[in-house]
């Protein structure tokens, strides 16, 4: 493996090392993953997502990823896709209940 020298003070072996190296420099990082419920119509998909826990004053926030995951879920739910919907979190049907 050959060494490679990506700034002039630091010394990395292959590019996973800047992402590590990253991260170390922002601080501790910590992800939980959480439940989000995404309403559309008469549908709600529950969608698993990886809540970012840093210590500044964003936090938590979602990965672009996520926030991405969250869109597709609902524009699926919006055209009536529910196998698409499905692929990405847990979808149900929602049935009004009469008092």
């Amino acid at each position: 493996m050959k060494t490679r020298f990506l700034f002039p003070d630091t010394l990395f072996l292959d590019p996973f090392d800047v992402i590590a190296d990253i991260h170390y420099h922002r601080g501790m990082e910590q992800t939980l993953v959480r439940a989000k419920l995404v309403h559309e119509g008469e549908y709600v998909a529950e969608v698993d997502v990886a809540l970012i826990i840093t210590d500044d004053e964003w936090s938590p926030y979602l990965s672009l990823l996520d926030a991405y995951k969250l869109d597709d879920v609902r524009q699926a739910l919006r055209q009536g896709d529910i196998e698409a919907a499905a692929k990405l979190g847990r979808v149900y049907k929602l049935i009004p209940v009469a008092v």
